[in-house]
């Protein structure tokens, strides 16, 4: 096996443990537990935001509406991204009529409207979903924890190397997925926390 398949190997593990619906059940894990809020709801959280959309791009690419389970079409992406939309919004209601803690509440809606901006702007660009599919939540972390925990907003450069080595994205991509997601989730917790 030669060096450069290797670093694909590798490459092509990172970029899926980086997937967004990986990265909502492991965040969504992290704030169920250490707030100490009910289990159900951390069912809730993973079947709205990972089960039901890794389902969803399984089905799609088994019926080849989608290339692959990344959407790296960019014409194809917005059939993705609507039916994940819908399970976003109806987590969102589902953990608000149980009465989740606002931040449970709020990365799930967070989850509804930057997935809703970013297939607006993939419509026109293919803007990377991986880089702001992992800085969004760990957003969420460092908004409910504190800033001590921003150093985990790195973990976006493996990820982001993972995307650049498999030719999906370029660094323009994966810069404006990492930029826009940060200030954008932030606003949104601002709001939601206030208001739930």
């Amino acid at each position: 096996m030669s060096d450069r398949t290797i670093v694909n190997k590798i490459a092509r593990y990172v970029s899926a443990v980086g997937n967004a619906p990986i990265v909502a059940a492991t965040v969504f894990t992290v704030l169920i537990a250490f707030t100490r809020s009910p289990l159900y709801q951390l069912v809730i959280a993973i079947v709205f935001a990972t089960l039901v959309p890794l389902g969803l791009l399984f089905y799609l690419t088994r019926k080849r509406i989608i290339p692959d389970l990344y959407a790296s079409d960019r014409d194809s992406r917005a059939i993705a991204f609507v039916g994940v939309l819908i399970s976003y919004f109806l987590g969102g209601v589902a953990l608000g009529l149980t009465r989740a803690i606002p931040i449970v509440t709020g990365l799930m809606l967070c989850y509804f409207v930057n997935g809703f901006i970013a297939m607006l702007i993939s419509l026109k660009w293919k803007i990377s979903v991986h880089a702001w599919g992992i800085t969004g939540p760990l957003t969420s972390l460092i908004f409910q924890f504190g800033l001590l925990l921003s150093p985990i907003w790195l973990l976006v450069v493996p990820v982001g190397w993972a995307r650049l080595e498999m030719k999906a994205h370029s660094l323009s991509q994966i810069l404006a997925g990492a930029m826009i997601a940060i200030p954008l989730t932030w606003f949104q917790l601002v709001v939601y926390t206030a208001i739930l």
